[in-house]
């Protein structure tokens, strides 16, 4: 397994970390300051936006829900009115459509069902950040695991990460986030939420089961940007701001 990725030191987020630095199986290495997985952006101080205004970041795509973007607004856009904000809400319409209660019977089985129900919304996800080859694509949800693990997955996969590091990468947001989670979990609690306590869990068997799910239905990562409609020079484009 390859050394994964520590978090940006930052104030008001824990899980702002880095795709760049992972080795391919072609021998390469991701690129820095290209992408940047996170949680989420609202309790960020006007500090930790310069840093990442700097890092290069123009491009914040938050994968929310709307009653998440509306109570939790992000700081970043506030400061820097030249960084594209994009809301791509990934799991809503994954809720409406097969399960009625809050939470999903497991997270590893919400993973599986976005693959397979959210195809349009990771083509505008992915078309948009092909857009910025030489600046930084920050992509976020609330705590930096779920939605946000899904997209990290699918992007470090296309680029040729092997499993074993693309399941540590995931596997780690748990201990990053071990004394954020209690926050959110009191948060939904006073909502009148009942919430099962694997939501606030990260454990590699997620991951290991739902990359398992990508290869048995949809065969490789080449063949599932394709079902979400991408053409060959889309691929292309980005692998190219994913590797040198």
């Amino acid at each position: 397994m390859q050394t994964i990725s520590k978090p940006l030191e930052l104030t008001g987020a824990k899980n702002v970390r880095e795709l760049g630095g992972y080795k391919t199986k072609n021998g390469k290495i991701t690129k820095f300051h290209s992408f940047l997985r996170a949680d989420a952006l609202h309790n960020l101080t006007e500090t930790d936006c310069k840093i990442l205004y700097d890092y290069g970041v123009r491009c914040v795509i938050d994968l929310r829900s709307m009653d998440e973007v509306l109570r939790e607004p992000d700081k970043l856009i506030t400061f820097y009115k030249d960084i594209e904000y994009i809301h791509v809400p990934i799991q809503d319409h994954v809720r409406a459509n097969r399960y009625s209660e809050e939470f999903p019977p497991s997270m590893w089985q919400l993973y599986c069902w976005l693959l397979d129900d959210s195809k349009k919304s990771f083509f505008t996800i992915f078309k948009t950040m092909s857009k910025y080859q030489d600046t930084c694509v920050i992509f976020h949800c609330s705590g930096g695991k779920d939605r946000t693990g899904t997209i990290a997955m699918l992007l470090l996969k296309l680029a040729g990460v092997d499993d074993e590091t693309i399941i540590m990468d995931y596997a780690v947001t748990e201990e990053l986030m071990k004394d954020i989670f209690p926050r959110q979990l009191a948060d939904l609690e006073s909502r009148g939420l009942i919430v099962p306590s694997y939501v606030m869990e990260s454990p590699p068997e997620n991951m290991e089961i739902t990359l398992k799910y990508l290869y048995d239905n949809y065969s490789t990562i080449e063949n599932y940007f394709i079902k979400i409609g991408f053409q060959e020079e889309d691929v292309n484009n980005l692998l190219k701001k994913l590797v040198d």
